[in-house]
């Protein structure tokens, strides 16, 4: 988990649509199909933060990820925030909240977060990367960083769960997105 994904395709060797215009990824997302952008179809922006990809691309069979490695579910995202010592609180009853009120600062890469006090002590390098709604507009890049759960807290077939970084905050949140989004990816190592 030190970098977000930059796969453009699938670990069996399938392409992963890359969807640069609005309507299309409005398209994309209304047919629950996989795909991923550029923030503002910038290819300079890729290497610093990765691919955003809409939510059909992570729960998609094929599997995201390279092989040996899979999208986090909520679950090892709450293991890894208490493995770093940190505590797992505020989370309502529908699984939204802060995750941990102080894991963001051990999460953030120093580089790229303005007025916080960024350590990356857990070694996440965590970035303000944006997302990308279910519209095709692309938003908050160096203000929040968005990733990806392989799973949700809500009992419906049009979110996932997803966790968030922002700009300003120690915490990480933890809530729940429509697939339509475009967010950053994070590989966790498949473990026997």
């Amino acid at each position: 988990m030190v970098e977000d994904l930059k796969a453009i395709c699938f670990s069996n060797g399938d392409s992963i649509a890359n969807v640069p215009s609005q309507q299309d990824w409005q398209t994309a997302a209304d047919s629950a199909a996989a795909a991923w952008a550029w923030y503002n179809n910038d290819v300079g922006t890729g290497a610093i933060y990765g691919r955003l990809y809409n939510g059909y691309a992570v729960e998609d069979e094929r599997n995201v990820c390279p092989t040996g490695w899979h999208v986090p579910t909520s679950a090892e995202w709450k293991s890894f925030v208490m493995a770093t010592g940190d505590t797992v609180d505020g989370v309502n009853f529908f699984g939204v909240g802060i995750e941990s009120s102080t894991a963001g600062i051990e999460m953030k890469d120093p580089l790229y977060w303005a007025s916080d006090d960024a350590s990356n002590a857990a070694g996440i390098s965590g970035r303000p990367g944006g997302r990308r709604d279910e519209e095709g507009s692309f938003w908050e890049q160096n203000e929040k960083g968005f990733w990806w759960c392989s799973d949700g807290d809500t009992v419906d077939t049009f979110t996932l769960g997803a966790r968030k970084l922002v700009e300003g905050s120690d915490s990480l949140y933890r809530f729940d997105a429509d697939k339509g989004w475009g967010m950053n990816i994070r590989a966790y190592r498949d473990w026997e």
